[in-house]
């Protein structure tokens, strides 16, 4: 074998290794290529879902934000109403305090009202039985006694008539 034959035959192999090596560059290059297209297709698809997952989120977020101020105004107004609460728990007891020391009052100076009545009466009543009922028992006896010594006188009757009308007792005086 001749330098040129072997020339030619390393040149003919170089130049279908070339061509070899270029299939397989162009096969490596649709497969990257179909591959660098699903991917692209892949990351669309994610891209899109991403994007769709991201508005929900702000959607979702704005929910929460709009819900976080109602919450906040919720506190804000259950601290108003605590506050408020307490206020009127301290007016009351403050109220109840005020009742319980003026009915405290009230009964003592009811009690002393009923305590003065009830000597006042008892002083009446002892008056009324000395000094008015006693003397009118006293002129009432008289009366009848001299109304029984003018019926007698006056009248004129047996003294058998006048016991049975006037027993013994009530002419005794």
């Amino acid at each position: 074998m001749t330098a040129d034959a072997l020339l030619i035959i390393l040149v003919g192999v170089i130049a279908l290794s070339l061509v070899l090596q270029g299939l397989f560059i162009w096969k490596t290059t649709r497969t990257a290529q179909g591959f660098l297209e699903k991917t692209s297709a892949v990351t669309k698809d994610l891209e899109q879902e991403t994007r769709e997952i991201l508005s929900r989120l702000q959607s979702f977020d704005e929910g929460l934000s709009s819900l976080e101020q109602i919450f906040k105004n919720i506190g804000e107004n259950a601290e108003e109403i605590n506050t408020m609460f307490e206020a009127r728990a301290r007016q009351v007891d403050q109220l109840v305090e005020r009742l319980v020391e003026v009915g405290s009052e009230q009964a003592v100076k009811v009690e002393e009202v009923v305590n003065d009545t009830v000597e006042k009466f008892e002083e009446t009543t002892s008056i009324i039985q000395e000094d008015i009922l006693r003397p009118v028992v006293e002129i009432s006896s008289l009366i009848k006694g001299l109304r029984t010594g003018f019926d007698y006188l006056f009248a004129g009757k047996k003294k058998g008539d006048a016991d049975e009308k006037y027993p013994e007792e009530d002419l005794f005086i």
